[in-house]
């Protein structure tokens, strides 16, 4: 159980960097790079309009929530800066109840290996 426990906070750990890389291409290139041809969710140019009903802050929120709680359901920035910090904060502490500290700062260093590739993937077009 425990063997499984720390396999899952290594691989939250990858995934934290993973979604963190494509947060800092939204951030870093806005409309640019592979997020900026998935959609207008992914397209942080004009992404954050769709938390607004018709894409429009003067018509106030699409749904209850979309501007405060519930933001991260409006736009791939929000989306994915919110499954980052889950990662990260799940991984924290499945290391605190299994105590394996050296697997945790084993996890981030592959997360940091992880993330350059997949930010250089993410800004090429």
């Amino acid at each position: 159980m425990v063997g499984a426990l720390v396999v899952l906070m290594v691989a939250l750990l990858i995934a934290a960097r993973v979604f963190r890389a494509l947060h800092d291409t939204m951030t870093h290139s806005p409309g640019e790079g592979r997020p900026g041809e998935w959609g207008p969710f992914w397209d942080s140019t004009t992404s954050w309009r769709l938390k607004y009903k018709d894409s429009d802050p003067a018509n106030g929120p699409a749904f209850p929530g979309s501007t405060t709680w519930l933001v991260a359901l409006t736009d791939g920035w929000h989306l994915t800066n919110l499954l980052a910090w889950l990662c990260m904060g799940v991984a924290v502490v499945l290391a605190a109840y299994t105590g394996a500290t050296l697997w945790a700062i084993g996890g981030e260093l592959a997360g940091r290996v992880v993330f350059e590739p997949v930010y250089k993937w993410a800004r090429a077009v």
